[in-house]
């Protein structure tokens, strides 16, 4: 299936990542909540998304830059923080979070509010988006620090490896 979007669907998908409501986006972008949902189902099924909150973790971290420029990494959180985050960015259910962490879903609520007041937003798509992207950034960090020790170790390159200073850090 094509994971290609529409400028539309892209359009829609960040605002929904934005925390904005559907008809928060159609009046942001001069729809109608109808179509609003049409995009957002159209974009879903092209991502093979659960829910609108995966569907927009998954275009903004193929589509827009890892790291956002004046976003700190998520370092505050704990460990399970991270993990309820990450697996509601990945479309889980509170109740399939819950199961996971063998806790109750009052607990994950709980976990849930503490996270978003760390990171300041009011929103658990802004907090699972920021975790998602965080995440990643910390990923490529990691890559790039192993094939800088690599190229040092077999002393192939002086200086920095050149495909990184095009990386977004």
């Amino acid at each position: 299936m094509s994971r290609a979007l529409t400028p539309a669907q892209r359009a829609v998908l960040e605002l929904v990542g934005s925390g904005l409501t559907t008809k928060g986006i159609a009046a942001r972008l001069a729809m109608s909540p109808a179509t609003v949902e049409t995009h957002v189902r159209a974009a879903m099924e092209r991502l093979e998304a659960r829910t609108r909150l995966q569907a927009a973790s998954v275009a903004q971290l193929g589509v827009g830059s890892l790291a956002r420029e004046g976003e700190p990494m998520v370092l505050l959180l704990k460990s399970d923080e991270h993990r309820l985050l990450r697996l509601i960015a990945a479309g889980a259910s509170m109740s399939e979070v819950a199961a996971s962490m063998h806790v109750s879903r009052r607990t994950c609520a709980r976990r849930l509010a503490a996270a978003k007041t760390k990171l300041g937003v009011q929103t658990t798509v802004e907090a699972a988006l920021r975790t998602a992207r965080d995440h990643a950034y910390s990923l490529l960090a990691g890559v790039w620090v192993g094939l800088q020790a690599a190229a040092d170790a077999l002393d192939i390159v002086e200086g920095p490896v050149a495909f990184v200073y095009m990386m977004p850090f």
